[in-house]
């Protein structure tokens, strides 16, 4: 679409729906930006069912093993999913400091990586990321907690409100850092163990798909603040109006 086709598109638009201009920006970016990262998610998700369902390769084996024994040489439990090809589900245990996963060796890297920032091990940016994980996973991903936050954060007056606003948005920061964290750890286990080229590329790869589907949430969550915040906005402004006696 040219230039002025989008302005006479926009003008029409204005002069048949005059409510239109009055709809803060963030109703349609917030929505925008809901939709894409929700499109991520599940194009990240597709990946990483593929990658989960395909047996690993003869030096992933070996890399299993050498790093299961790794584990637990550190003293984390391991143990194996059911099914060998049943690692979508694969989670750590920070109380128990244990891990379940199923039988790849990049699967294991990631949780190994997670237990790395448990129990005092670990740099400080990744062990308080890791102790934010529970409440920044509950507030910064799209649920009703967190929709209710931001509706309270938008209801309120003045700055309170973008600052709860804005508070909800970032909530879900230390999920995407203790996530990177863990999956960097894991990376550099996996090349110390003797990993080929190879081997940490396709790693690479599976451990962004896994990360962007968390990223994907975050950003779901977010667009659905901005979009939340701008209709209260919005409705605010009609009743303010009204009771004005303006339009």
């Amino acid at each position: 679409m040219s230039k002025v086709s989008a302005e006479l598109l926009g003008q029409t638009l204005k002069s048949k729906y005059p409510n239109l201009a009055k709809i803060p920006v963030t109703v349609p970016v917030g929505a925008g930006i809901a939709a894409a990262s929700w499109l991520w998610k599940k194009h990240a998700i597709n990946n990483v069912l593929r990658d989960v369902d395909t047996p690993d390769t003869e030096e992933g084996v070996r890399l299993f093993k050498a790093l299961r024994k790794k584990a637990k040489d550190d003293g984390v439990s391991v143990t194996l999913m059911p099914s060998p090809l049943d690692g979508s589900s694969s989670y750590y245990i920070p109380a128990g400091d244990a891990i379940t996963v199923g039988r790849r060796a990049d699967l294991l890297a990631h949780e190994y990586g997670h237990s790395q920032y448990s129990a005092g091990r670990g740099g400080i940016v990744g062990r308080t990321a890791h102790k934010l994980y529970l409440p920044s996973k509950i507030l910064g991903t799209v649920n009703p907690i967190s929709v209710s936050v931001s509706v309270l954060g938008s209801a309120l007056p003045g700055s309170a409100a973008k600052k709860l606003t804005a508070l909800s948005a970032a909530s879900g920061v230390p999920l995407l850092v203790a996530e990177a964290a863990a999956s960097r750890k894991g990376y550099e286990a996996l090349r110390e163990l003797g990993a080929s080229d190879e081997y940490l590329k396709n790693t690479r790869r599976n451990l962004f798909n896994a990360w962007s589907t968390y990223a994907g949430d975050v950003g779901t969550n977010i667009g659905a603040d901005m979009l939340t915040g701008g209709l209260v906005d919005y409705i605010k402004t009609k009743i303010r109006n009204r009771k004005n006696g303006t339009h």
